[in-house]
């Protein structure tokens, strides 16, 4: 049985296709969000681990009963809005607005400060997360510019961060704004790494990067195992089903990245 209350809004967000989000509303779409939740549901249970869970934010007045949303115009967007904090490496939902197709980002500083816990006046930048498979893609948003003319339409994602400085940068910040943030985190593996002669028990783990070179990797090992010359560390393969090395080790420098030594 669902419930549903009139004047809510609901928005589907389709993995890795972010620009495809489905955007329905009132009486009239009902139904058709009754199908498509079955729709949903047999895609879900079609696949390995099938889970599917579905959230509605809703408005509570003084009473904390749920409220309806303001009537849309056929000139408002949704937009959802992400705050990236390079010190923490965090990047969070903040909330959610309404705005003009034919208004600016530039309109709307005030409330994300106001989101963010920001002063009014903090210069901040804005991203659009466009998707994050295959590839990560997230291109600034010019806040000079409408949101139509930014092709902002309902159920986007924007982060904003504060503006980054050289203080950053002296700070070494290792991702200093959202997309090298969102690249790193796309491109992020925890490794485990085990001694030859006990295959079975971990060592330690490290978290690297998937593009790290077989330099970089090693570079990484020899540090945690405190020593000085990296270019003495041999890597081998792990047989996941095995659960033995490799009987051949990598090649000095045999690769391009840590995911070749993965596969």
């Amino acid at each position: 049985i669902f419930h549903i209350f009139l004047g809510l809004w609901f928005v589907f967000f389709v993995l890795g296709v972010v620009r495809s989000f489905k955007f329905l509303s009132s009486y009239c779409s009902i139904l058709r969000v009754l199908w498509q939740v079955g729709q949903l549901r047999e895609v879900s249970n079609k696949v390995h681990n099938a889970e599917l869970k579905l959230f509605l934010e809703v408005e509570k007045g003084m009473d904390l009963c749920p409220i309806a949303s303001p009537d849309k115009t056929k000139d408002d967007i949704l937009l959802f809005f992400k705050l990236y904090d390079p010190e923490k490496e965090e990047l969070r939902y903040v909330g959610r607005l309404f705005v003009k197709g034919t208004g600016k980002p530039s309109e709307i500083l005030t409330r994300l400060n106001e989101m963010a816990g920001y002063d009014p006046e903090e210069d901040i930048v804005l991203y659009e997360e466009i998707k994050f498979e295959p590839n990560v893609m997230c291109e600034p948003i010019d806040k000079k510019v409408t949101f139509r003319s930014s092709q902002l339409e309902d159920g986007n994602i924007v982060c904003f961060q504060k503006a980054p400085s050289v203080v950053d940068n002296e700070q070494q910040v290792r991702y200093p704004d959202v997309p090298s943030y969102l690249e790193y985190v796309h491109n992020r593996q925890v490794v485990h790494f085990r001694s030859l002669d006990r295959p079975k028990e971990d060592d330690f783990s490290l978290e690297m990067s998937r593009l790290y070179t077989y330099d970089d990797v090693v570079d990484r090992v020899a540090q945690q195992l405190g020593l000085n010359d990296p270019s003495k560390i041999r890597l081998t393969p792990h047989n996941c089903y095995s659960q033995q090395p490799k009987p051949q080790p990598i090649k000095y420098r045999g690769v391009d990245h840590l995911s070749d030594m993965l596969v």
